[in-house]
């Protein structure tokens, strides 16, 4: 499978580590060359250097090749709406995640059709069973 990750903030380059670790084949989108630096430097994964709202740049990740999936995961809600959007109906990826911080944003991205990662659910649930005290460090 191939696996566009748009975004090579700490998320999208941790991200991209760990999909490329398990036999993944990763390719980044960032439209700042400088955010590849994040990116270990043997790293194995393609980039590509552009914004994933982008036809051609998605194109060039790899968007129209069977079997791919892509993982939106700027810091900007609008724009991984925006690059899940255009996954969807130019390429006809399904398997598409959103990163959101608005948690109130989870009904509009579901009803896209599209994958919502709320990151700020995510940590809530993580520290929730951190502090139940019925969870003995588990």
């Amino acid at each position: 499978m191939r696996i566009i990750v748009v975004g090579c903030g700490r998320m999208g380059a941790h991200l991209a580590q760990v999909l490329v670790g398990k036999g993944q084949d990763v390719c980044v989108v960032d439209d700042d060359p400088g955010a590849f630096d994040r990116l270990r430097s043997d790293f194995p994964g393609r980039i590509v250097i552009g914004t994933g709202i982008d036809e051609d740049v998605l194109g060039d990740a790899g968007a129209g090749e069977p079997d791919t999936a892509l993982l939106a995961v700027t810091s900007d809600d609008a724009t991984n709406f925006m690059v899940g959007e255009v996954a969807r109906h130019l390429f006809g990826i399904t398997r598409i995640g959103v990163r959101i911080n608005d948690p109130e944003l989870e009904p509009l991205i579901v009803d896209a059709g599209l994958h919502p990662i709320n990151v700020p659910a995510l940590v809530a649930r993580h520290i929730s069973k951190l502090t139940d005290p019925d969870n003995r460090g588990a």
